[in-house]
């Protein structure tokens, strides 16, 4: 059976595919930012790297005996966190770095999750990034999948937790459509293509829903108030932030861009976002 080496192992997405790839006996190496989260990883693994993308991947062994990469490697998107680094030395650098040296080590296939909307033309930072870093996945292996999620449940926590605070913010009329894919389910697709896929996929959730519809799930689940926001002010009143807070900037700029365009994928899955919405524990959010 591959051994797969999962980069980001310790991300939302990341732990469903540590699960779903630990359930069906693959033998996995995880690799993670921080070593507060290994005892987690240990539930599933005991083959763990604590390594920073970042740099150059000097580590003896780190692809000893890989088949398979899967990398789920990125800057964290949301407005409430910090963490270091951008989405250039992130999501594309770390990425390419791991990629290169994946490649050159005999890695035979690597995965990529990247996003929806990933282009060259596409002007906003995080596409662009993504799209450097998709092209490196393939300059570097014959036998590549690159994921392109609409987005996935666990994504739009921010909106809960806005919601859990008495506001729930929707750009423009809330009109655009999505369909989101529950980050268990997204695993489930990265497991059953794990040998061979498509070079792209565009994915979502079972379920298609305007962004207001969303936010009206969440205002029942939170009991927050909607607020429309049209996205010329919304554009306006972020832009101060690129040059005193570039990172809050380029999250709420992502954030207005997936708001305001419809992002629909190929349909996969089971868990509608009102389900998820159902189980959760705002405790936890």
């Amino acid at each position: 059976m591959d051994k797969i080496l999962l980069a980001g192992a310790s991300g939302t997405l990341g732990m469903e595919v540590l699960k779903i790839l630990s359930q069906n006996g693959h033998q996995v190496r995880a690799m993670i930012h921080e070593d507060k989260h290994i005892e987690e990883i240990r539930r599933f693994t005991d083959d763990i790297v604590v390594f920073d993308v970042q740099n150059p991947i000097h580590e003896i062994g780190v692809f000893e005996n890989i088949n398979i990469l899967i990398s789920s490697i990125g800057k964290s998107v949301s407005i409430f966190r910090s963490t270091d680094g951008t989405y250039d030395s992130i999501d594309f650098h770390g990425n390419k770095n791991l990629f290169e040296q994946a490649s050159n080590a005999g890695v035979k296939r690597g995965i990529f999750v990247s996003i929806m909307g990933a282009s060259e033309e596409n002007s906003l930072e995080l596409a662009q990034v993504h799209y450097k870093a998709e092209k490196a996945l393939a300059d570097n292996f014959k036998n590549y999948t690159i994921i392109r999620p609409a987005g996935f449940f666990g994504g739009l926590h921010d909106l809960i937790k806005m919601g859990k605070a008495g506001v729930i913010p929707v750009i423009g009329d809330g009109m655009p459509k999505t369909n989101s894919i529950y980050q268990g389910d997204l695993a489930k697709l990265i497991f059953e293509n794990l040998n061979s896929g498509p070079e792209i996929m565009e994915v979502g959730g079972p379920k298609i829903h305007t962004r207001l519809e969303m936010a009206e799930m969440i205002q029942r689940k939170t009991g927050g108030e909607i607020l429309k926001v049209p996205n010329a002010a919304a554009k306006g009143s972020i832009l101060p932030l690129s040059v005193f807070k570039p990172e809050l900037f380029h999250n709420m700029d992502y954030f207005r861009f997936v708001s305001s365009k419809d992002m629909i994928g190929e349909k996969h899955g089971t868990l509608s976002f009102e389900e998820y919405l159902d189980q959760l524990d705002l405790s936890q959010i």
